[in-house]
């Protein structure tokens, strides 16, 4: 049986092919093993030894339907990545009550 509607076939442009190819590998980087990058921004995880990488394990109770016992790991390279992280996942926004450094001191 063939099938004279075209709703399946789409021609994309490349511009939209990349878009969405980008789009996949950010979503793979967010939801797939850690890969030495930032969970929020991206960078490397370990850019400032001192503080990271932070890792935050979180494992799925397995009383919860089809996501039962596992297990995501995500790695942050500061703690102000892993707050804007946090407050996007529980519906919010980050706020910081500290003013961003900005090598001048005000007197």
């Amino acid at each position: 049986m063939t099938s004279t509607d075209d709703d399946d076939a789409k021609i994309v442009s490349f511009a939209e092919y990349k878009a969405d190819a980008d789009l996949e590998k950010e979503v793979w980087r967010r939801v797939g093993p850690p890969d030495g990058s930032c969970g929020h921004c991206g960078q490397p995880a370990n850019r400032y030894p001192l503080i990271g990488p932070l890792r935050v394990t979180i494992t799925v109770p397995d009383d919860i339907e089809f996501y039962g016992g596992e297990t995501l790991t995500r790695e942050f390279c500061t703690w102000e990545c892993l707050g804007h992280w946090a407050a996007e996942q529980a519906g919010g926004e980050f706020v910081s009550f500290i003013e961003p450094s900005s090598g001048e001191t005000s007197e």
